[in-house]
């Protein structure tokens, strides 16, 4: 429900709000709700309008009853169909072997779920990005998801409920190549924005975040230490070992001499033969 309202939130917003509403929590939706459960109200903040919508639940109930029972409502709204669904199941039988371990002769008893430690990665897997944010947000849901039930903690999730997860998780628009180069030309500050200053920790001095923000024209290259030391030291920060973690997948060498070769690091090649994000118009590799 609440992923179902968030992804909605903008439609609603461009009709009868002027400015977009903010995104809402489950603690949100709830105080939205009017207490017969009839109505619900929606404020747009800096247009000073609140609307009041009728709920109408057969509706809701009869669009339950149509979909139908267990993941099948979820998987008719993965793009790709069955298909995409045997290859999410692939992914998470090869979850199951990472978290018995890989290197081992030894018979695996697999119990049919994953460790909570594997979603980040089979969300990697299947072509979503979270941030470290999303991922706590995504991990508490499954954990705490039988504490009021059963007072224990879920370690573990099964593939119809990650299924579910991912459904309710992944991005509504997936990561470009253009995203890439808008990212660096913040960085830069040619792209309007104001430089990595903006968006640099509390303890970050004005220096320091001017220093970062080099110039230059559009998809300007940046300095390679300028590069590593954003990756390290602002917003959600890398540690070193994943960083060379990153690396070695991605180029073949943790070193991040060797896995960025050239002093000045241009957006194009990170996108594109780094990342391995396709032209535009051409498919992604």
């Amino acid at each position: 429900m609440l992923n179902w309202v968030n992804r909605r939130q903008k439609r609603v917003s461009d009709r009868i709000h002027v400015y977009q509403i903010g995104t809402w929590s489950q603690q949100d939706i709830l105080s939205l709700i009017e207490f017969s459960g009839k109505y619900a109200f929606s404020a747009g903040g800096p247009d000073l309008c609140v609307n009041m919508w009728e709920i109408e639940c057969e509706s809701v109930a009869t669009a339950a009853l149509r979909g139908g029972g267990g993941i099948d409502p979820y998987v008719q709204l993965l793009d790709g169909g069955e298909q995409f669904l045997a290859e999410i199941r692939d992914y998470f039988y090869y979850g199951q072997i990472r978290s018995k371990g890989e290197q081992t002769t030894e018979p695996r008893s697999l119990d049919g779920t994953i460790p909570l430690s594997e979603i980040p990665h089979l969300m990697c897997a299947l072509g979503c990005f979270p941030t470290q944010m999303e991922i706590h947000n995504m991990t508490n849901e499954v954990r705490y998801s039988r504490f009021e039930q059963t007072g224990d903690y879920c370690l573990n999730i099964g593939f119809d409920d990650f299924i579910k997860l991912y459904v309710n998780h992944r991005p509504v628009f997936q990561v470009s190549r253009q995203n890439i180069l808008d990212a660096f030309n913040t960085i830069t500050g040619s792209g309007g924005a104001g430089g990595a200053g903006a968006g640099s920790n509390n303890n970050a001095n004005n220096n320091t975040g001017a220093a970062l923000a080099i110039g230059g024209g559009n998809n300007a290259p940046i300095n390679k230490q300028t590069l590593l030391t954003l990756l390290t030291e602002y917003g959600e920060r890398m540690g070193q070992g994943e960083l060379r973690a990153c690396f070695e997948a991605l180029a073949g060498q943790g070193d991040t001499d060797k896995a960025l070769p050239d002093e000045m690091v241009d957006p194009e090649w990170f996108a594109e033969e780094l990342l391995g994000f396709a032209k535009e118009g051409l498919e992604e590799q």
